[in-house]
């Protein structure tokens, strides 16, 4: 038998407050289950999140309107996605149908409403430009992906004959 539920109701966490226990979710190992709880959002919207997202500060908020800190960072991003479509691990991977354990971006590279990240990765801040998919997938989309990027890369930079011959850098941009 696993460890007894935390009684979260009357809690709050950020802008929701626990109403009640709601059913939970068998985990994908198939051990055990995940309990889940019925909050009401200030902004009077009500959303089932699991119990480990709210204990760990990961959902503040239904989802519906900005989150208190930056909503357009990469990490927040994340988090908004899984308050708003749920764990990936709830759905098929949209590639071969076995169970999916991340959401992946799934626009073209030259989508204008991609965002970048320092560390080079993409984001939208749109739920509708992500797919559920599994590790081997997402691993073989984005290996494509970064394919189309250095082609793509490929044919706008300068042939060798235009190129300085001189000292002088030349200095390419990825934009």
């Amino acid at each position: 038998m696993g460890r007894p539920v935390r009684d979260l109701r009357r809690r709050r966490f950020g802008e929701l407050t626990v109403v009640r226990r709601a059913t939970s979710l068998h985990r994908p190992d198939g051990h055990g289950t995940r309990a889940r709880w019925e909050c009401v959002c200030d902004c009077g919207e009500t959303v089932t999140v699991p119990a480990g997202r709210l204990l760990e500060g990961l959902a503040m908020t239904c989802g519906a309107h900005r989150y208190v800190r930056d909503v357009t960072s990469y990490d927040a991003w994340h988090d908004r996605l899984g308050v708003q479509l749920g764990s990936a691990r709830e759905h098929a991977c949209v590639d071969c149908g076995r169970p999916a354990r991340h959401w992946s971006l799934d626009v073209p590279l030259d989508d204008p409403r991609t965002l970048t990240t320092p560390g080079g990765y993409r984001y939208v801040l749109d739920t509708d430009a992500y797919r559920p998919r599994c590790p081997a997938c997402h691993a073989a989309h984005d290996v494509l992906e970064r394919r189309l990027a250095r082609r793509a890369a490929q044919r706008h930079t300068p042939p060798p004959h235009s190129r300085p011959t001189t000292g002088t850098p030349v200095i390419q941009t990825l934009f």
